[in-house]
């Protein structure tokens, strides 16, 4: 969405490298919040704990993605790039 609304003209234009960054930076936040939410409100800990395990599992792929696509900065596109970084991905996971 990022990169579309910047070549729309709507917000700043970034790259397609950046937007995904960006992506993969910002999907990690929203359960936190959601669990702030659920502690102060005293949910069940059955369905706290079932949301922190999904936020502990997105944090981490957010990393691994994060840092398999930091590696390709400098790569041009293509379908070998995109199956090592594919590659990369899984290995680091």
């Amino acid at each position: 969405i990022v990169f579309f609304a910047g070549q729309a003209g709507w917000c700043h234009a970034l790259g397609a490298l950046p937007s995904v960054l960006f992506g993969a930076l910002i999907s990690a936040t929203d359960p936190v919040t959601v669990l702030a939410v659920f502690q102060r409100l005293g949910v069940d800990t059955h369905l706290f704990s079932i949301v922190f395990g999904e936020s502990i599992m997105n944090d981490a792929v957010a990393i691994v993605l994060v840092r398999t696509l930091l590696g390709f900065r400098d790569a041009s596109p293509s379908a070998v790039t995109a199956l090592y970084a594919l590659g990369t991905f899984f290995r680091i996971f």
